[in-house]
């Protein structure tokens, strides 16, 4: 345990605003800038072979221990901004459409945070914040109550699967079949959208993050490595229904 960590301190400002068609549709928007102070950081410092605290464990595939402490660094900064439009109808033809622009990044960090001063950190975009991301989903209903929905989920550089800019579709159809009841047949990633993630594969070895930075030994490590496969993947394609009854 670190007995110096203190809190995380946020200070937060945010400007948002509805505009609400005659013909009821709406255009939301949001803005915003986040400050906190003294964030939550990782430290890694390696555990000697032989050491008490590695004794009874087995490294994965390499024998190396690391010990993982909370630390705090200075400060951490989130601004972005987010554009929405919805049109929904009740029967008919709808959409609904959003956007989202983020960065997330450190600033205050002293040089002595730093490995190699060649990447200075401050400023950068923290890893797994893409700095854009975006939904898009369509929708068809009928009087009757049935209704045929496609989403597209659109994931920009930076992501959190350390991959290229990649989109997941969503397919689902609602219709009632009597008796209050309601039938609603769902897929997700309906085309299979995966980055060669094989099941029973060592997740920390399926790929590596572009550009990432972590304290090790009280010191940024950077690691410029092949992202041809992301770490963790997207949901897998999956296909289910569900009843639902009101009351």
């Amino acid at each position: 345990p670190n007995a110096t960590l203190l809190p995380e301190e946020a200070v937060d400002y945010d400007l948002g605003m509805d505009y609400c068609t005659p013909h009821g549709s709406v255009f939301p928007g949001d803005i915003w800038n986040y400050t906190i102070h003294n964030p939550f950081l990782t430290t890694l410092n390696p555990i000697p072979p032989g050491s008490p605290l590695a004794a009874g464990f087995v490294g994965e595939n390499t024998g190396l221990f690391q010990l993982s402490t909370t630390t705090n660094g200075p400060q951490e900064y989130s601004q972005g901004f987010q554009l929405a439009y919805k049109d929904e109808p009740r029967v008919g033809f709808g959409y609904y459409l959003n956007a989202t622009f983020l960065r997330v990044y450190y600033l205050g960090l002293p040089a002595s945070y730093f490995s190699s001063l060649q990447y200075p950190y401050n400023g950068q975009q923290v890893v797994g914040a893409p700095y854009a991301k975006g939904y898009a989903e369509f929708r068809q209903a009928w009087k009757n109550g049935s209704v045929l929905r496609m989403g597209f989920d659109y994931e920009g550089n930076n992501n959190a699967n350390s991959y290229s800019p990649y989109i997941l579709t969503d397919v689902s159809i609602s219709r009632p079949i009597g008796a209050g009841v309601l039938l609603s047949e769902i897929g997700q990633n309906i085309f299979n959208t995966n980055f060669g993630n094989g099941i029973a594969r060592s997740i920390e070895y399926q790929g590596n993050a572009p550009i990432g930075a972590q304290i090790v030994d009280s010191q940024f490590a950077y690691a410029i490595k092949n992202a041809q496969y992301g770490i963790i993947g997207p949901p897998p394609q999956t296909f289910y229904f569900t009843l639902s009854k009101q009351f």
